[in-house]
């Protein structure tokens, strides 16, 4: 019988570093299965809001023009692309450079579709697809109908199901009490690897090798 490790994700699907933490502990988990093939991994997602400000409702906003009024002309903004696209690609996943096209929103919607993809056991199929949407290809994932249109290419989601559940806001409340919990952790990702008080916690998007050594050790 496979012993399973839980790992939970706190996360949001517009943190270009979840894409990348996530991209390195696949890589980790499938060198230690190489090891130890009777150890299974279950991964579970919660929210957590980098915009907590922003209305479900709210327009979508130009993601360049939101880094230029953060950043604006700093050198230092280009060397930190330059570093996350590095730091992407040498774990496979693929980060589109900015462009005028890209947008960002509220991510309440995103979570909430991410509650009903858990509910159906298909939460990580779901932030995959909203990870190689937003980042891969530079879309909107923030509206509903978008959120809809993504998931109709996830086998086992019933878009149509989705689409009213997203309407009727039944995954609001549940999203907002996640979200709120969560803020005490400053920033995504986050994973709690394990089990209870063995559970080990890891902070922010780490190489491979460093989730590695966290399964490994709770392994042997």
């Amino acid at each position: 019988m496979s012993t399973v490790i839980p790992i939970s994700i706190i996360s949001d699907a517009i943190c270009p570093w979840c894409y990348v933490g996530y991209s390195s502990l696949q890589r980790a988990i499938q060198a230690v299965k190489q090891r130890h093939a009777d150890y299974s991994f279950d991964i579970s997602w919660q929210a957590f809001e980098l915009h907590p400000e922003y209305p479900a409702t709210m327009p979508v906003l130009s993601k360049k023009q939101m880094y230029k009024e953060k950043f604006g002309d700093s050198p230092r903004f280009a060397m930190m692309q330059e570093y996350l696209s590095q730091r992407a690609s040498a774990v496979g996943a693929k980060i589109a450079p900015l462009n005028d096209s890209m947008v960002v929103g509220s991510t309440k919607l995103v979570h909430e579709a991410e509650v009903f993809a858990k509910n159906k056991g298909k939460q990580t199929e779901l932030m995959l697809a909203f990870f190689d949407a937003y980042f891969t290809h530079g879309g909107n994932i923030f509206e509903r109908e978008k959120i809809v249109k993504i998931a109709e290419g996830i086998e086992g989601l019933d878009a149509k199901e989705l689409d009213e559940y997203l309407q009727a806001r039944r995954g609001e409340k549940e999203v907002a009490a996640e979200s709120a919990k969560n803020r005490f952790i400053g920033g995504v990702p986050h994973f709690t690897i394990g089990f209870g008080a063995g559970a080990i916690e890891v902070h922010g998007g780490q190489a491979p090798e460093e989730f590695e050594k966290v399964l490994t050790s709770l392994i042997e």
